[in-house]
């Protein structure tokens, strides 16, 4: 696969994001710009506030399938996720994407 190129994780055509032309680089930079000014420090009265964040950029980005990992919402159901569904999702993501799948 070309290295200016890779896939759009949300849609649902597995699209390719072609990072030479202006839609594309809109697309990336728009789907992975700061959230917000104020960065999320971790404390636990703000972790909601941060996943609604996140999720509205999701939904904007048309990238919501990439917060789903074995049919659970990342987003909502984080602390049901054990660690290796999470490495297991990022392998197979990778794999797919050098793939050109």
């Amino acid at each position: 696969m070309n290295s200016t190129k890779g896939l759009t994780p949300g849609l649902s055509m597995n699209e390719v994001i072609d990072y030479t032309t202006n839609s594309g680089i809109k697309q990336w930079t728009t789907a992975t710009c700061k959230l917000e000014d104020e960065l999320y420090n971790r404390e636990d009265n703000m972790l909601h506030s941060f996943l609604y964040t996140v999720a509205i950029r999701a939904k904007v980005s048309e990238w919501l399938s990439i917060c789903n990992i074995n049919g659970k919402n990342l987003l909502k159901e984080y602390g049901t996720i054990s660690m290796d569904e999470y490495q297991d999702n990022v392998k197979t993501c990778f794999e797919l994407d050098t793939m050109g799948r």
